[in-house]
């Protein structure tokens, strides 16, 4: 009976070294790799502290975040996790004297992203087969006028991103895109 208890106790013991050890192993590893990102974060010259960004900051950059998800023409012109990163980036910059309006002004040509732009114009595109004339393949033309569309925007970092604006990008994808695959057919 004594040999039992005396293993068990060892048994336990050895356990909590090992369970002990390896979380002790397992907190450096993770303190090494979050001390790694600090030291590649401090090198960047506009990292910020998170831990000291006010709480009113934050939550205000995800009501940005959000608006930006729920708005059809942002989500499809601009990268909302990296807007909102960059609004709060920028609120934490310019502190609490900015409006969001300023704020949204400064960032205006950061975070693009036309990919849903894209989709959103081979979509309209697609849809308006029907007045298009035989001569053309509608999925290759609607996939050439999104990605000639997609592509303007791209070569436009600093364009407004307005209707009267957008317009001739995407009538003149149309006409590219139409000559040159007719010009293909011949």
């Amino acid at each position: 009976m004594i040999y039992f208890l005396n293993f068990l106790r060892a048994s336990v013991l050895c356990f909590l070294i090992v369970g002990f050890s390896h979380t002790i192993n397992s907190q450096a590893l993770a303190q090494g790799a979050v001390q790694q990102y600090e030291d590649e974060e401090e090198q960047d010259s506009s990292s910020l502290n998170y831990n000291e960004i006010p709480d009113k900051f934050i939550f205000e950059a995800k009501q940005v975040l959000s608006a930006c998800n729920g708005s059809v023409n942002l989500r499809a012109y601009y990268d909302c996790d990296c807007y909102g990163l960059n609004y709060l980036e920028t609120r934490v910059l310019l502190g609490e004297a900015a409006t969001e309006s300023e704020i949204r002004y400064k960032i205006r040509n950061e975070c693009r992203d036309a990919t849903e732009a894209a989709g959103i114009e081979y979509d309209v595109c697609i849809s308006g087969v029907d007045s298009m004339t035989n001569d053309l393949d509608p999925g290759e033309y609607c996939e050439c006028v999104a990605n000639t569309y997609a592509q303007s925007l791209v070569d436009r970092p600093n364009l407004v991103i307005q209707t009267r604006t957008l317009m001739p990008l995407k009538t003149g994808a149309r006409t590219k895109c139409r000559k040159e695959l007719l010009k293909k057919a011949q």
